[in-house]
């Protein structure tokens, strides 16, 4: 038989399975350990381009995490964590988490920034408020902090560039935008 390898067309793909409570989330991370370990033994019986030892596995309260280098080749895993009761399932391509912040003017309201920000800024906000819900606002002395709990596919490069549809946003020339956390 021959294998294949994660191909330069791979990603780093993560699923989070969602489930009712903890204890059916740690169950069903056991569970993925357990086909984890199956393929490690079993590999030609799995339609993989992965290593099992490369997978990652975790469990955070209600929702299992599984993460690993591949073209897509996940069907055994998400079946897997559907099977166990999953209410939601979620695919991301390069997975991040990240805070990103505007600093406007002080008490500067949500409809008031349109008319003061540049049109790439108003479409980042908007695009955000979308993706990630109602902002947190945090009124500071003189200034005001706007911040997206952003989670999902890739978003934030090591160039400090936030990419977002077809917009590149360079963080140098936008310092009313960070990355916070």
């Amino acid at each position: 038989m021959i294998k294949f390898r994660p191909s330069s067309h791979s990603d780093d793909i993560t699923l989070i399975a969602y489930y009712k409570t903890d204890k059916k989330a740690d169950k069903a991370g056991q569970i993925i350990q357990k086909l984890i370990a199956d393929m490690k033994q079993l590999d030609h019986d799995y339609d993989m381009d992965w290593e099992p030892d490369d997978a990652n596995v975790s469990v955070d309260g209600d929702k299992v995490v599984f993460e690993v280098y591949t073209a897509g080749y996940l069907e055994d895993v998400y079946v897997t964590l559907a099977k166990m009761g999953a209410t939601k399932i979620e695919a991301f391509q390069d997975y991040q988490e990240v805070t990103i912040q505007l600093v406007v003017p002080l008490k500067a309201s949500m409809e008031a920034l349109p008319l003061l920000l540049k049109n790439d800024d108003v479409a980042l906000m908007k695009w955000l408020t979308e993706t990630c819900g109602q902002p947190k606002i945090i009124n500071e002395e003189n200034q005001t902090k706007i911040e997206w709990f952003y989670r999902g596919d890739f978003i934030y490069n090591e160039e400090e560039n936030i990419l977002y549809g077809n917009v590149e946003l360079d963080l140098e020339k936008n310092p009313m935008w960070k990355i916070v956390g």
